[in-house]
């Protein structure tokens, strides 16, 4: 099993530069930056020109998970906030976006690390459909909900 590897600046600087969505003298500026623990790596690049709902969409793409722009209208939260208790939904910065019999629908934007998957389909008797969402839509539904 591959271990969790959280995204970090300097491994998406090149490829958004080979998808020209960020020019290479922002990626060298933003290279510079002293690393930042609090803020996702999207929200540093957005702050210097791209849109973060743009590079939340490449980033679907890029590490192959379905992308989603997280309506909160369109949650159904009575449903989905009794699937897992808030310190863990802002331990790991998921949330739970959908669920029916079978399936929850969990957004995160950090597509590399997966080790909260296991341990919540056994305890949901469901299985884990993952989508990436912009990070600042995450940590304002968990706050939210």
């Amino acid at each position: 099993m591959p271990v969790d590897q959280r995204l970090e600046l300097h491994q998406l600087l090149p490829a958004l530069v080979e998808g020209r969505l960020i020019p290479p003298d922002i990626a060298q500026r933003l290279l510079a930056l002293p690393a930042s623990n609090t803020q996702h790596p999207l929200e540093t690049i957005a702050a210097h020109g791209p849109d973060l709902e743009t590079l939340t969409a490449w980033l679907a793409q890029h590490a192959g998970q379905p992308y989603l722009r997280i309506d909160p209208l369109k949650i159904d939260v009575a449903a989905v906030v009794p699937l897992m208790s808030h310190a863990f939904a802002q331990r790991h910065a998921i949330l739970a976006v959908a669920v029916d019999a079978h399936t929850v629908t969990v957004a995160s934007a950090q597509p590399l690390v997966s080790s909260w998957e296991a341990g919540l389909a056994q305890v949901l008797k469901r299985s884990i459909k993952r989508v990436v969402a912009n990070p600042q839509d995450i940590a304002r539904c968990i706050s939210e909900f």
